[in-house]
């Protein structure tokens, strides 16, 4: 019965007609299929769904909604989605027709079981330890789904319990201890959880009679965090963080409890510490809407900036000096800046509770020793809290590069660390230039550290109010400029609108650099290794041992040409995939009552839709495209096998993938090598006379 019962509802995120554009699309043009944007103005979709919250109760750790499932599909590509999927999806529509007598992936169907398909929808997460969860909908006919329920119950061998509780009705399966509903005239819940949670008969029983105080749509934690959200018309997200908290440390407190002597006490002190530190930490509401070229989410996390965590937090003047090391589009970023006096307490509270200051202590006493200053006040004292990293390159160059060295030849960026005393820094980093650990493991040039990796030299020196790692000499003249801004153009440009001034953190990932360094990256060395000769086999003639060899060769030569090709296939692939993908940005700044941020999903189209639908198919056929690959190479690899072995256990270089006795020869894609086999140099193997 739950089987049918979500195909149902998850359906909704899913569902359109074969070949029908959304409704709101225009019909001609590049961004035919497209919908166009909700109005602007209206309310978050946390506000929306609050008739579906009033039975999911205040303790509930996560809640996620949608205002209206069948247009946030839409503008996710639905349409596109359905066609580009329609061979798959042909055998489900069948079976929901003979199921329940209609194709729900056609939207219109929907009403026709009694579901409401533009109402909002979302799911709660009432527990962790022994996960429970309940997802709501609307109903459109509380009579015609009930009738539904009848016919997947009668399918299934069951029979449905229905009785009434307070103003809804709990409906379940007899037999069936998994899965409970709860009706009213027009919203449905459904009570899910596996074998260890608890009773979802019970927890639907609760919810039909539950006392609308008591529920997530008036608690006070949840209104409030509501309220701070200008933004999310398409979805939203809430994480009750308290309720998670509280679920945790009981979990602790059963430990400490049941622990004896020193152990206890031990423990003891560490809850208490986390008591102190999470005592600050308050709830997250995100709103989400799908924008041209983006999807966006925006949010607040409720934290008491006078205690910590919240008082680590600080904004950077502007924008990072990070932006400075990169002249074009980077790779990645990572910026952002703490309270060092701060943060350093952290640390040290939490190193006592744990009773592990011993290595922390003798660290700091080497690193004072190096700079010739006190690491607290006076390294701490000079930390402005800014740090920050980016790097840019060629991703594809940096993905066939075989070599560290050679991959740091591609990159430029660099890493910059904040400074509050020019002249104090300037005595300590010439204290470590000069000093044992620089002359004696790298060279010197003027006032900056020079470390050479390969063909490039890695500098380290002082620029302005910052300290400066990076491998472009010019990157220090641009740090000790000023000004700081993010390059122009980003990739897309529409990224530059995620990166405001007066951020505590600020973040972005170009997605072809992950993606790139999974699947383009050269394959391993294949390794030789012995083949077993078959026990008792007779030594074949010479004439035998020559056809032998010569279809040994062919069929190596084959099945190396097979996967070059297989191997360029997946990488146009894959390339396709990921430079579509764009970048995720993130803005986080410290705000009086906690953090507020956004982050986006930048892509490469206008239509976020025509994204989706493209990179999910371009997946499905690059794993298609994989493991057809692997099926056919295992014919070949059995019968070069069977011929090694004739020929009395030659070594062979081809290993199939997987295979844990050999090392790994990708054929399309860089598969993990085994344990036992050799790690890739970091650098080129020297030349003769080296």
């Amino acid at each position: 019965m739950i089987r049918w019962l979500l195909v149902a509802t998850c359906v909704l995120f899913t569902a359109c007609k074969k070949g029908e554009r959304p409704a709101s699309a225009p019909p001609d043009g590049p961004d035919a299929g497209a919908a166009a944007p909700a109005p602007a103005g209206t309310k978050p979709a946390l506000a929306l769904a609050r008739d579906g919250l009033l039975r999911v109760p205040a303790e509930a750790r996560l809640v996620a909604v949608a205002a209206n499932p069948v247009e946030l599909a839409d503008r996710l590509g639905r349409a596109l989605l359905v066609t580009r999927f329609a061979e798959p999806l042909a055998e489900a529509r069948q079976e929901l027709i003979k199921t329940v007598g209609h194709d729900l992936l056609e939207p219109a169907n929907l009403p026709k079981v009694g579901i409401d398909p533009t109402a909002p929808a979302g799911v709660g997460v009432l527990h962790l330890q022994g996960p429970q969860v309940v997802v709501f909908f609307g109903l459109s006919n509380v009579d015609t789904f009930r009738t539904m329920l009848g016919t997947l119950a009668a399918l299934a061998h069951e029979t449905l319990n229905d009785q009434t509780v307070g103003t809804a009705r709990v409906v379940h399966p007899t037999r069936d201890d998994d899965v409970a509903l709860v009706l009213t005239e027009r919203t449905a819940w459904i009570v899910l959880n596996d074998r260890r949670g608890p009773d979802v008969r019970e927890t639907a029983r609760r919810l039909a009679g539950l006392d609308p105080k008591a529920s997530m749509a008036e608690s006070p934690t949840f209104r409030s965090s509501v309220e701070r959200l200008d933004y999310g018309r398409d979805a939203g997200l809430f994480v009750n963080i308290p309720q998670m908290i509280d679920e945790v440390m009981a979990m602790f407190r059963h430990d400490v409890d049941r622990a004896r002597g020193l152990r206890r006490a031990k423990l003891e002190a560490q809850l208490l510490m986390a008591q102190n530190m999470v005592a600050g930490i308050g709830a997250i509401a995100v709103g989400a809407q799908v924008e041209a070229g983006r999807v966006e989410a925006r949010g607040h996390f409720q934290l008491k900036r006078t205690a910590p965590p919240g008082n680590i937090f600080q904004n950077i003047e502007g924008h990072s000096a990070t932006w400075a090391t990169v002249t074009e589009a980077p790779l990645a970023v990572a910026a952002g800046r703490v309270d060092p006096k701060a943060l350093w307490s952290l640390v040290r509270t939490v190193a006592l509770a744990l009773k592990e200051t011993r290595d922390l202590d003798e660290g700091t006493r080497e690193l004072s020793g190096l700079l010739g200053i006190s690491f607290d006040p006076d390294l701490i004292g000079l930390l402005s809290g800014e740090v920050g990293f980016a790097m840019a390159a060629d991703p594809e160059k940096l993905a066939l590069a075989r070599y560290d060295t050679d991959r740091f030849a591609q990159m430029s960026g660099g890493l910059v660390v904040g400074l509050t005393d020019a002249a104090a820094a300037k005595k300590a980093f010439d204290t470590l230039r000069t000093g044992p650990l620089v002359t004696g493991l790298v060279r010197s040039e003027g006032e900056r550290i020079a470390l050479p990796l390969g063909e490039k030299t890695l500098w380290i020196g002082l620029a302005g109010d910052y300290l400066v790692v990076s491998p472009d000499a010019g990157t220090f003249d641009r740090v000790a400029k000023g000004a700081f801004a993010p390059p122009t153009p980003l990739r897309p440009a529409s990224a530059a609108s995620t990166f405001a001034p007066g951020a505590t953190f600020t973040g972005l990932l170009d997605w072809r650099l992950p993606g790139y360094m999974d699947t383009l990256r050269p394959p391993y060395e294949a390794v030789e290794r012995p083949v077993d000769p078959v026990e008792g086999a007779v030594a074949p003639s010479d004439a035998e041992r020559k056809r032998i060899e010569a279809e040994l060769a062919r069929l190596r030569a084959d099945l190396d040409a097979t996967r070059k090709a297989r191997r360029a296939r997946t990488q146009a692939l894959a390339k396709a995939i990921f430079a579509r993908l764009g970048v995720t940005a993130a803005h986080v700044a410290a705000v009086e009552d906690g953090l507020r941020f956004t982050v986006a999903q930048h892509v490469m189209d206008a239509d976020v839709g025509t994204t989706v639908a493209e990179v999910a198919g371009g997946i499905e056929e690059l794993e298609r495209t994989r493991w057809k690959g692997w099926d056919e190479d295992d014919a070949v690899l059995d019968r070069i096998r069977a011929l090694e072995a004739q020929l009395g256990g030659d070594a062979t270089k081809i290993a199939p993938p997987g295979d844990d006795d050999a090392p790994v020869v990708a054929p399309d894609g860089p598969a993990l090598a085994p344990e036992h086999a050799q790690e890739e140099p970091m650098m080129p193997p020297p030349a003769d006379g080296e």
